[in-house]
C-alpha cells in the first residue's frame, strides 16, 4: 500500500511537471506566432503605404492622346488613373463619376482626362486598356469606358468586340490594335507616368495636383472640388443655372 501511494505521488508529480513543460511551450508558441504575426503585418503595411503613399500634390504633364472630357477652359483638372477590371475603379466610375460629371464637368466648371493603369492581377485589365485606347481614336471612349465598367465581370475580347461591331466601331481597325499592341506603348507611358508619381493602386484620382486614392464618397470629392474653386475669385460651384 505505502508502495503504490509512492507510485501514485510519482505520476502526480510527473504529470504536474508535464503540464508545466506543456504550458512552457505553449506560451513560447503563442510568443513566437505574435511575433511572426506582428512583422508579417509590419510588412504588409510598408507594401500598402508603398501602393498609396503620393506626394501632397503631383503634376500630371498634359497628353493629347489621352481621353478628356470637358472644357479646358475649366478651373479645375481632374485625371482618373484607373483599371477597368478594378473592382473599386468600377465603384467611382458607376456610381460617382457619373454626379461629378453632372455637377462640375456639364457646368464647365472641370475637366476630366483618364489615364491607364491595368493591374498585374488582372488578365484582361491591359486588353481592355489598349482596345479603349484604340476606340479613343474613333471618338467613342467614354462610352466603352461606361459600358464596361456596368458589364465588367464578363469583361474579355468577345465583350469588346461586340461592343464595337453595335457601336459602329471599325471592327477591322480594333482587332489589328489588340493584335499588334498599337497602344501598348501608350498605356505603357500612362502606368509609368503613375509610378514615377508614387501611385500603384486604383483608382487614383488627382483634382489639380491632389491626390484622392480610393473610391470616395461623392461628397469627399464636391468638398475637395468646392475648395478648388473656391480658390478663384469671384467663383463658385452653384454659379451657373441648373
Amino acid at each position: 500500500m505505502k508502495i503504490n501511494k509512492i507510485s501514485e505521488l510519482g505520476v502526480s508529480q510527473v504529470l504536474g511537471i508535464v503540464q508545466i513543460v506543456f504550458m512552457i511551450l505553449l506560451l513560447a508558441y503563442v510568443y513566437n506566432l505574435n511575433t511572426q504575426l506582428a512583422r508579417i503585418n509590419k510588412k504588409l503595411s510598408a507594401i500598402s503605404n508603398t501602393g498609396t503613399k503620393t506626394p501632397g500634390t503631383i503634376k500630371i504633364k498634359p497628353d493629347s492622346q489621352s481621353p478628356t472630357m470637358g472644357t479646358g477652359a475649366a478651373t479645375v483638372t481632374m485625371t482618373i488613373f484607373s483599371d477597368f477590371e478594378c473592382s473599386f475603379c468600377k465603384v467611382f466610375a458607376t456610381d460617382i463619376f457619373p454626379r461629378l460629371k453632372e455637377q462640375y464637368v456639364d457646368k464647365g466648371l472641370m475637366q476630366v482626362n483618364f489615364r491607364h493603369l491595368p493591374l498585374a492581377i488582372h488578365k484582361n485589365a491591359s486588353m481592355a486598356a489598349e482596345a479603349s485606347a484604340c476606340i479613343n481614336e474613333q471618338g467613342k471612349f467614354w462610352d466603352l469606358h461606361d459600358y464596361l465598367f456596368k458589364n465588367q465581370e464578363k469583361l474579355n475580347n468577345n465583350l469588346i468586340n461586340n461592343w464595337a461591331s453595335d457601336n459602329n466601331i471599325d471592327t477591322a481597325k480594333l482587332a489589328g490594335c489588340i493584335i499588334n499592341h498599337t497602344y501598348k506603348t501608350k498605356v505603357d507611358k500612362d502606368m509609368e507616368e503613375a509610378r514615377s508619381a508614387g501611385i500603384q493602386g486604383t483608382p487614383a484620382i488627382i483634382i489639380n495636383g491632389l491626390v484622392v486614392m480610393g473610391a470616395k464618397p461623392f461628397e469627399y470629392f464636391a468638398e475637395v472640388i468646392n475648395k478648388e474653386i473656391a480658390k478663384i475669385p469671384g467663383r463658385t460651384a452653384t454659379e451657373t443655372c441648373n
